[in-house]
């Protein structure tokens, strides 16, 4: 990904503290899931050899109603929002549609909503860890991407295998406090402040 510039003054915050701004309109549980929704943000733009994003994991105690959806919505619109998966597709259709060329353009994947006593789903696994992502486009052969994907799943009560929790950054939110502006207001601020986001 390749963010064009004239020079690196125009990756200065113009609105220095927009980043923890946005943060403090969500609803992290406690102060360290705070800084981890900071974390997820920075894996957003970070730009890591692939296959070494871990995955997020998105809960709350609250169950429904907490937001974990439009938690990740909001934040993935930053860098163009997410290609969302059902845990139930096939491991090749899954890859046709990250090769695809609206799928090219996609950062971040997301596992919405999953229920589960226990997660487990071994192509997703490896889907996390590979350095390229390799399968059939349509319409043009083989193709591949480099796999620097941020992975993300929305879930209540997280019970995950042993190889998905060792990958796995838990962020859990909180009741939320929101008033009935609060969703358009927060996707208008993130509009107006990308860039300022981006570069804090």
């Amino acid at each position: 990904v390749y963010y064009a510039c004239k020079d690196q003054s125009e990756w200065v915050s113009k609105r220095p503290g927009c980043l923890y701004e946005l943060v403090a309109r969500f609803s992290p549980a406690e102060p360290v899931d705070y800084d981890l929704i900071i974390a997820f943000l920075a894996t957003l733009v970070w730009g890591g050899s692939g296959g070494q994003r871990p995955l997020f994991v998105i809960t709350s105690d609250s169950g429904r109603g907490a937001g974990k959806t439009t938690f990740t919505s909001l934040l993935t619109s930053i860098v163009g929002g997410s290609l969302q998966l059902s845990s139930q597709a096939d491991d090749h259709i899954t890859k046709q549609r990250l090769l695809s060329p609206e799928g090219l353009e996609k950062r971040t994947v997301l596992l919405d909503n999953v229920k589960s006593l226990k997660f487990s789903w071994a192509e997703f696994e490896a889907l996390i860890t590979s350095e390229k992502i390799s399968g059939k486009q349509m319409w043009t052969g083989e193709a591949s991407r480099v796999n620097r994907i941020t992975y993300v799943i929305t879930i209540n009560g997280p019970s995950l295998s042993t190889d998905l929790a060792q990958r796995a950054i838990t962020i859990k939110l909180g009741k939320p406090k929101h008033d009935g502006d609060w969703l358009a207001d927060t996707a208008k601020f993130i509009s107006e402040n990308k860039t300022n986001i981006i570069a804090e």
